[in-house]
């Protein structure tokens, strides 16, 4: 099989040259034992010289998380030899876990900005009850609760608190964030007997309503005889002679 570039050659060259960081084939290594247990895989721009390898002027949000194949996530594969392909031409790609197919519900845990993620998670534990399975440390500090599963995704169920599931993916160790830091196994290598099943409350927790603010009312507090009296005072004082542009302009300032 017959791979094409999936960046201009500027970025390709990027891609292509090794990481200091990142030994030789460690990412590749780990995308093929992820496909061996079923995880669908795909490349990402990854982090050199502090800057994302997509060559543009990238947040530190969005910095190495670009999906690089053109139908993005949905590239995601198990199949050996086009992970081979993809990380033999560019070695420093990150590695992207697409959610959706591998049947993984996984739970994003944000510590930035103000967001406590971890803490808002253990409250949700506490009211409905702990959850023992895969994690991984992020980037940033944050973290990834692998289970399986499958619910809508979305961001912000609770400060700090993504779901990442249908449409989804996340990124996996070795991959390297914006910060340098590197995500990272909490504990031994991914085994799938660590993934839990999504307890059912997982299924359960929403997005919080939000209040809807009241429409600006439209009627008013006219005094609609007042009003009339002044019209009629103020067509008495016109005199009968004026021409009827005069009366027009009246009229429609009345």
């Amino acid at each position: 099989m017959e791979s094409k570039d999936l960046l201009p050659p500027a970025e390709s060259a990027m891609l292509r040259s090794k990481s200091e960081d990142t030994p030789d084939n460690e990412l590749l290594t780990a995308a093929l034992d992820y496909a061996s247990k079923g995880l669908h895989v795909f490349p990402v721009h990854s982090i050199k010289d502090g800057k994302c390898t997509c060559g543009r002027e990238c947040s530190p949000k969005n910095a190495g998380k670009h999906p690089m194949p053109p139908n993005g996530h949905k590239s995601a594969t198990t199949d050996e030899d086009q992970i081979r392909q993809w990380w033999e031409k560019y070695p420093i790609a990150n590695i992207g876990i697409s959610t959706e197919p591998s049947g993984l519900i996984v739970v994003d845990l944000d510590v930035r900005n103000g967001k406590d993620g971890i803490a808002e998670w253990n409250e949700l534990q506490a009211e409905n009850g702990n959850v023992d399975t895969l994690q991984a440390v992020t980037g940033s500090g944050g973290l990834h609760l692998y289970m399986w599963g499958h619910r809508q995704s979305g961001s912000d169920f609770k400060p700090g608190v993504d779901i990442k599931s249908a449409g989804g993916y996340v990124l996996a160790p070795p991959s390297i964030h914006y910060s340098g830091n590197h995500y990272e196994w909490d504990g031994a290598e991914i085994d799938r007997g660590q993934i839990q099943p999504a307890p059912s409350w997982i299924y359960k927790i929403q997005k919080p309503t939000r209040e809807k603010k009241p429409k600006p009312s439209c009627t008013t507090s006219l005094d609609l005889e007042k009003d009339i009296a002044r019209a009629e005072d103020a067509i008495q004082a016109i005199s009968p002679d004026c021409d009827y542009q005069t009366w027009t302009e009246v009229g429609m300032a009345l």
